[in-house]
């Protein structure tokens, strides 16, 4: 025993952050497991609420996809790239 007294009195703070790692990690797991099983439990509940009635899925035609594209495309505004804009604006040199 003494000899890992020496090693934990030696690499406390190594020890210490390993334990606290191993903790962290301990709990993220719990945590996602929990939200998990709540999401499935909310999942069944909806499914046994829900008729019974199977739903096809949706599927698009190539005209739709044509069409849904074009859409799209002229939704976005017209001009210049915001990210190019902003990449611009912080690569000017500030001003007095």
């Amino acid at each position: 025993m003494s000899e890992f007294g020496n090693w934990l009195a030696s690499n406390w703070y190594e020890a210490g952050t390993l334990l606290l790692h191993a903790a962290l990690l301990v709990t993220v797991i719990w945590y996602v497991r929990k939200n998990v099983s709540l999401k499935m439990a909310s999942l069944r509940e909806s499914e046994h609420q829900s008729d019974p009635v199977q739903h096809e899925p949706l599927t698009l035609g190539e005209a739709d996809l044509g069409a849904a594209i074009r859409a799209e495309n002229s939704s976005r505004p017209k001009g210049p790239n915001p990210l190019r804009r902003l990449t611009h604006w912080l690569s000017t040199p500030m001003g007095s």
